[in-house]
């Protein structure tokens, strides 16, 4: 939750191609959106970023046939404030959420954190989905959202089971998608994390709507590499060994860490 999601380079393509998607004309094909949302990846994480311990073929692929953007920020240093960025345009500060939602609390320090927006998003935020939706295209959600937002829209006191298995997505601008938080802690070696349910629902979206003719803009929200950190035990082997001779040569490596990230890439 701590590092930055700086290499984001999939998001960042996709923002040009909805740039062009909504100017264009409505006689115009609009291009079909895949936005794939890593939390905690950091900056050096990528091979195509100059890692030389991660190894991470399928997204080096996309760097190397796409567009590679090696001067973006991410709007902040941790996750819910960055993904009410990526969805409004909005800066946190001006969300008022700088900080995880509900936050961190430091009862010794001189300052405190601001206690501003524990709600998360609101319905007065207009967010990609929504003018997406307004410009024809059909929109899903899966994964990870943790931005709260279905206070406005339920008439009854929320559960502790609205935060795991939340649908706000669906009250933003997305016609299906859910979290669901559990998958943060799945043991299951051959889908830590529920990366692969992540991509085959997204898959399944995608081949129910293509018959309707529209576009789409499909976003898979990894819990992933956050942490808790689970991984296949075969992946490690490969790590542990490559481990072992980055070390001979004096590069620090994270095996736990690289297991997670090349469930993803």
């Amino acid at each position: 939750m701590k590092q930055p999601l700086i290499s984001l380079l999939l998001f960042y393509s996709c923002i040009s191609f909805m740039s062009s998607a909504i100017a264009q004309t409505e006689t115009s094909k609009q291009p079909n959106i895949l936005m794939i949302l890593v939390d905690d990846l950091g900056w050096r994480d990528l091979s195509s970023y100059g890692s030389d311990f991660y190894q991470t073929p399928n997204i080096d692929q996309l760097a190397n046939s796409g567009i590679k953007f090696s001067q973006a920020y991410s709007a902040a240093h941790i996750c819910s404030p960055t993904r009410m960025s990526i969805l409004t345009g909005q800066h946190p500060a001006r969300l008022h959420v700088t900080d995880w939602i509900l936050g961190w609390q430091y009862p010794n320090e001189k300052y405190s954190v601001p206690a501003w927006n524990l709600d998360g998003i609101k319905a007065k935020d207009l967010t990609v989905g929504e003018v997406l939706q307004d410009n024809g295209y059909k929109t899903a959600w899966f994964g990870k959202w943790h931005i709260k937002g279905l206070k406005e829209f339920v008439d009854r006191p929320l559960t502790k089971q609205d935060s795991e298995k939340n649908i706000a997505a669906q009250y933003h601008g997305f016609d299906a998608g859910h979290q669901d938080f559990s998958l943060n802690g799945v043991h299951n070696k051959q889908d830590p994390k529920g990366v692969h349910q992540l991509t085959n629902e997204a898959i399944d979206y995608i081949s129910q709507i293509s018959n309707q003719n529209k576009p789409w803009f499909v976003t898979i929200s990894h819990y992933s590499v956050h942490t808790k950190v689970h991984f296949n035990d075969d992946i490690k082997a490969l790590y542990d060994e490559r481990k072992n001779w980055l070390n001979r040569t004096k590069i620090i490596a994270n095996t736990p860490r690289c297991c997670i990230l090349s469930t993803i890439a």
